[in-house]
């Protein structure tokens, strides 16, 4: 399916796919498929999708759609993105997405992609259309932290879900291996990739813990501390408790 030429200096030249078949993260994606879904909700009129290289990273989805006059809010982003959740896999959910009046076409009618407008990074989101609400844990605070570390989103509230803004399966791994750094449980790909709203992945991860007798928002308060102190600050907590330990083996030697 792809299209290809040879030069004259016997070099191929790979021009592109013959049809809407694209490579996004390692998974093949027929784009046809993600409008047929989109097209199914009674807000959108028109849609296309695209596979767009924005400058933070990999090619992504790029949903752009044209809703029905007076349904607009019926065709927000959150709204949409939970509509294609229930219908194709994760991987097949736009991470980007842009409201048209029209789409742009060509002269003989067709849809122009080369026209289709670049989306600002970390803007049109479908998790921007979730209402912003304040991590209200020490855990739920670590775990947003994580999770701007490795996406382009500035404000990450309780209820944003990963992979709205913009997350995918390879950055889900590396939040998983934070994770599993940071904090004393063994934090599963699955709990991520099943709880994928930091409100939902601080539950689990607060689970584990009371599974195994931990107080994970006393260990996530000591993780957000930390983050506030220098580093020589913590290099002379480290040392105070050192001498405390060896304070404590001496009595109990003693006794």
């Amino acid at each position: 399916g792809d299209l290809a030429r040879f030069r004259t200096g016997g070099w191929l030249e790979l021009l592109g796919r013959l049809d809407f078949q694209v490579k996004v993260r390692g998974v093949r994606i027929e784009l046809g498929e993600i409008v047929a879904a989109l097209e199914r909700h009674e807000a959108v009129r028109e849609a296309v999708v695209a596979a767009k290289r924005g400058p933070e990273g990999p090619p992504r989805l790029v949903a752009y759609v044209v809703p029905r006059e007076g349904r607009e809010r019926e065709a927000d982003p959150a709204r949409l993105a939970d509509f294609l959740r229930a219908r194709l896999p994760e991987p097949m959910v736009p991470s980007a997405w842009m409201t048209l009046e029209k789409l742009p076409l060509t002269p003989n009618g067709k849809v122009d992609r080369r026209a289709l407008p670049d989306p600002e990074p970390g803007a049109g989101l479908a998790g921007s259309g979730t209402p912003y609400v304040e991590p209200s844990t020490a855990l739920e605070r670590v775990v947003a932290g994580i999770w701007r570390d490795f996406l382009p989103v500035e404000q990450i509230g309780a209820r944003d879900n990963f992979f709205a803004l913009g997350g995918h399966s390879l950055l889900a791994t590396q939040v998983v291996s934070r994770l599993r750094t940071l904090l004393p449980v063994e934090v599963p790909l699955r709990t991520m990739l099943e709880r994928p709203t930091v409100a939902g992945l601080a539950a689990a991860i607060d689970a584990m813990g009371r599974a195994e007798a931990i107080d994970m928002d006393e260990v996530a308060e000591t993780i957000l501390l930390l983050n506030e102190m220098s580093e020589e600050d913590v290099q002379r907590m480290l040392a105070e408790r050192a001498e405390t330990a060896e304070e404590i083996e001496e009595i109990n030697a003693e006794v």
